[in-house]
């Protein structure tokens, strides 16, 4: 009996559980083992995935991400000023790739700082701004429980400018740094990496130790860009150019 039990589990969980197989399966295996098999199956085929996204080279403790036309396809400017702009379609229309979105911060988040710096700051006419803002566009791509994945201490959404520093000589650093101390002090500046479209930010970074990936906007001047944003091309490169690293690592440690 056992092994009949063990034969269906198997089969069940190779097979989708809405598949002829699993209906077959689950008819020779008690209730108290049919409970699990949907689970056991949303496990085994994460694990199948989760080597694409989160090979054994890569070393990134903490990735922060860039919202404007990194996460997003289209400039929100940090604000919304109609409720046509925050319907969950209009938003789900300006991700640059929701479901890589979310494929992509589920595999990251049980095992590193998932985070977001933006200079998406409060604005009192807009209907949402700033972190609102952002918490709303990963409601609608991750669900409403998605503070478990980012929380709020996850994000830095402020402007530089309206802080008193120009843009253009921090960046997005302050905002790295902030996380960085906040959620990992003892972790060194070259496991965190910035995702972002801009290049001052990009090349301000690299400057302070972190790493860092540019991520091609979506759209430029009026043309769109098939790979744009944070998509799954985008997440190619960077791991491409994080085993360069590690390959060039290895080699001066056996020089």
């Amino acid at each position: 009996a056992i092994s009949r039990w063990l034969t269906s589990i198997s089969t069940a969980i190779l097979f989708c559980p809405k598949s002829h197989h699993f209906c077959m399966a689950q008819k020779r295996m008690p209730s108290v083992l049919r409970a699990s098999i949907s689970s056991l199956y949303k496990l085994f085929h994460h694990a199948e995935s989760a080597p694409e996204l989160l090979p054994s080279y890569l070393q990134t403790k903490l990735v922060v991400l860039d919202f404007d036309q990194t996460i997003t396809a289209l400039h929100t400017h940090g604000a919304c000023f109609s409720d046509e702009e925050i319907t969950p379609a209009a938003i789900s229309n300006n991700f640059a790739d929701i479901a890589f979105f979310g494929e992509l911060i589920r595999a990251l988040a049980p095992s590193r700082h998932v985070c977001i710096a933006t200079y998406a700051d409060e604005h009192p006419g807009a209907v949402l701004a700033g972190k609102a803002l952002v918490r709303k566009y990963l409601d609608v791509a991750l669900g409403p429980d998605s503070c478990k994945l980012i929380p709020d201490n996850h994000i830095e959404a402020w402007n530089p400018a309206c802080h008193g520093m120009d843009p253009l000589r921090v960046g997005k650093t302050l905002h790295i740094e902030a996380l960085r101390r906040r959620l990992a002090p003892r972790l060194a500046r070259s496991k965190v990496v910035l995702f972002d479209d801009s290049f001052d930010s990009i090349t301000l970074a690299l400057a302070h130790g972190y790493e860092a990936c540019w991520v091609r906007p979506c759209w430029v001047s009026g043309i769109q860009s098939a790979d744009g944003g944070l998509s799954r091309a985008t997440w190619r490169r960077f791991l491409a150019q994080e085993r360069e690293n590690h390959e060039a690592e290895r080699c001066h440690f056996f020089m």
